[in-house]
């Protein structure tokens, strides 16, 4: 390999990023769906002509895409290599596909992989994902909270050629088309994505033509390396030994119990082994994650504690995933996927509790732990059928030298909620209240951030709300001292009376005109010995409304005895 030097490796380094991040502007910009445009549920980068692992990826795309896009590429790579068709490939190829089971996340993310090639050859791969507002299924939007398989959750693509050499396979297209709702939504959402391709290879031949294929290869092999060289000297850094740690969901979406999640964190020398043998085994309901995104979710997990660790595929290399194939984390077909969010949070959660056992100064409490999301539906003010899911913000676990943040996003995600004004223009619905939720946090030396409190109010009979969320039973909890915070609560507001929505999942609900629906997230739990923290800190709460008089003066009025002073 030719060893580039240094400047020029980091001139290299920042231009892959930079044509990926052109990739996610343009996809955003030019997005019909709010879920792209808006609250930024997507994803573009380049990716490894072996083995598609990443390359460059945009820095503002969803963190759970981070490692699960390099996953799908692989796997697209392998089932073309299957199919004998590598030597075929051309340029302005197109394959499009959505599989949860191989290196997807849930129906509603469609993924496009296009080759890329210079002299003659592969050079690599250019992807994009975005977030459909709709691939059919039972409901509208695709999430189904009482999902038994996945045929209730819309249309499942393997990797199927969209374009051949940039000509359209229209029969492809009209068969997707045909299945789902709005398609006329999703066709232009698909052409914003063709043009992310588009950008990519425009930017990655001006690219090309300055520094040469050869030195561009160079480099991405150099920064692979550097990558896998930086994982390793940081857990090489780590106490050898194993450290465990077990959490649970409240339940599975469709009457089943608690299902818990183990794991045994193994640190030996420079190498990573995350095993989650112990596991609950394959749900019922849509409470399933496949293996990919676990392992997905559980890098992200490393990522926020070690910030430093590059957006690269050669990070992944000293880690070894043992995961049952009989297990929740391992979805296979026809286990439904749709709660895939709640699941890949709780990964996260336990890989920072195990790791809060080996490097306790570094790792946060528990962050809220579900996406909550709300599926609304109706027939919009234009007279045409529309959906959007709405994922809820909430706290932020307290972290070892600071408050939570509020109105945080799950850790796995950036998705925004969209606008109000964007939403009551699209949707015969108003939003009564979003708002931060009061004496929601749990407390400590460093108090959690508050959860979100969303209220809204149906002005038309075709409205229509879902919900799969968590953390009702088994709320976030708090650590060195800390507290827990409070769960997950929600209800519909239906003909005069609140309906508990009991386990935070409801299948689409009609509200008539005047029926609500009110959703309150958790808040972030507490970090260290609530009667450590300062007075100042605890007044500033209460005059800024995150705690009550009376929630401090029970949580926080303690007298030091070694300073006599009121805290």
């Amino acid at each position: 390999m030719t060893e580039i030097d240094p400047t020029t490796l980091a001139v290299l380094r920042a231009a892959l990023q930079q044509v990926a991040t052109e990739m996610d502007t343009t996809l955003v910009r030019s997005a019909f769906s709010p879920v792209i445009s808006e609250m930024d549920d997507r994803a573009s980068g380049l990716y490894d002509a072996a083995d598609g692992a990443t390359i460059a990826q945009g820095p503002e795309s969803m963190p759970i895409f981070v490692a699960g896009m390099q996953y799908a590429v692989g796997h697209t790579i392998r089932l073309l290599r299957e199919r004998g068709e590598p030597a075929g490939l051309r340029d302005g190829d197109v394959y499009i596909f959505n599989d949860p089971y191989a290196g997807g996340t849930h129906a509603p993310d469609v993924k496009l992989l296009a080759p890329y090639h210079a002299d003659g050859e592969l050079f690599c791969w250019l992807a994009t994902s975005g977030h459909w507002l709709d691939v059919g299924g039972s409901m509208p939007g695709s999430v189904v909270a009482d999902a038994t398989e996945c045929y209730a959750e819309g249309l499942r693509i393997p990797p199927v050629l969209l374009y051949r050499a940039g000509q359209e396979r229209p029969d492809v297209a009209a068969l997707i088309f045909a299945n789902i709702r709005s398609p006329q939504n999703q066709a232009a959402d698909l052409e914003a994505m063709l043009n992310a391709l588009r950008v990519g290879r425009r930017r990655m031949d001006e690219l090309l033509a300055r520094y040469g294929a050869a030195t561009v290869r160079a480099a991405i092999a150099q920064l692979r390396s550097r990558a896998a060289g930086r994982m390793r000297e940081i857990i090489a850094g780590l106490p050898d030994g194993e450290y465990t740690f077990c959490d649970h969901l409240d339940d599975d979406g469709a009457g089943g119990g608690p299902m818990r999640l183990r794991l045994s964190l193994r640190v030996a020398g420079s190498r990573m082994t995350l095993d989650f043998t112990g596991s609950a085994p394959p749900a019922r309901g849509p409470m399933n994650l496949g293996r990919d995104t676990t392992a997905a979710a559980a890098f992200i997990a490393i990522k926020h504690v070690f910030p430093d660790v590059p957006v690269n595929g050669g990070a992944l290399e000293p880690f070894e995933f043992v995961i049952d194939e009989h297990s929740f984390l391992n979805a296979t077909r026809p286990a439904p996927v749709g709660g895939y969010l709640d699941c890949a949070s709780r990964v996260i959660t336990v890989v920072l509790g195990a790791l809060g056992a080996c490097v306790p100064e570094l790792v946060p409490a528990d962050w809220f732990g579900t996406s909550a999301v709300m599926s609304l539906a109706a027939t919009g003010r234009d007279g045409a059928h529309t959906a959007i899911p709405l994922p809820a913000a909430g706290g932020m676990g307290a972290l070892p030298h600071d408050d939570g943040l509020v109105n945080a996003p799950p850790p796995h995600g950036t998705a925004k909620y969209p606008t109000v004004e964007a939403m009551e223009r699209r949707f015969p619905v108003r939003f009564e209240r979003i708002e931060l939720t009061p004496d929601s946090a749990g407390d400590g030396e460093h108090r959690g951030g508050l959860g979100n409190t969303y209220e809204l109010t149906s002005l038309d009979p075709s409205v229509t709300v879902g919900l799969i969320g968590d953390r009702v039973t088994f709320v976030p909890f708090g650590v060195h001292g800390g507290t827990s915070a409070h769960g997950l609560t929600a209800w519909l507001r239906r003909g005069g009376r609140a309906e508990p929505i009991e386990n935070g999942k409801v299948r689409q609900a009609r509200l008539l005109p005047g029926d609500g629906v009110t959703l309150c997230s958790p808040g972030g739990g507490g970090y260290g010995d609530p009667t450590r923290r300062h007075p100042a800190a605890v007044a500033a709460d209460v005059r800024d409304g995150y705690i009550s008089a009376a929630r401090a003066e029970a949580v926080y009025h303690r007298r030091s005895p070694a300073s006599g002073n009121e805290g």
